[in-house]
């Protein structure tokens, strides 16, 4: 996998950084999980009009929109299957948006245009 980046070098939020930590690392960890061997990883940060906004993007199988609303509840299992074959126990993304709305932010998933996912993480400004 590679990623690219496209960071706002200013951009400064109001996080515990164990929180902020977590989240991404499941958001990173899902994108790794489930895109296609050898793609791409894109990761933006931006300043929104009153929060952060931070998105993590692949290509891979994207979730469904009749499973969308199951994405975020804890053990749920959606069928797309990991590119490796790993094993998912259903909590990674319930436990990032709890982690996510503690600190005042929030995360949801978007279709990506073209295919895959983005997860949308919007978080409060420093």
């Amino acid at each position: 996998m590679r990623f690219e980046l496209r960071l706002d070098p200013e951009l400064r939020v109001r996080a515990q950084a164990s929180g902020l930590g977590r989240v991404l690392g499941n958001l990173l960890s899902n994108a790794v999980k489930y895109g296609p061997e050898g793609g791409v990883i894109e990761v933006e940060a931006q300043r929104g009009s009153d929060r952060a906004v931070l998105c993590v993007l692949d290509r891979g199988p994207g979730v469904p929109a009749a499973e969308q609303p199951a994405l975020f509840r804890r053990y749920a299992r959606l069928s797309p299957q990991p590119s490796g074959g790993e094993e998912t126990t259903g909590l990674g993304l319930a436990l990032a948006r709890q982690h996510a709305r503690a600190q005042g932010a929030d995360l949801r998933y978007e279709d990506r245009p073209g295919g895959g996912a983005c997860f949308r993480l919007e978080w409060p400004l420093a």
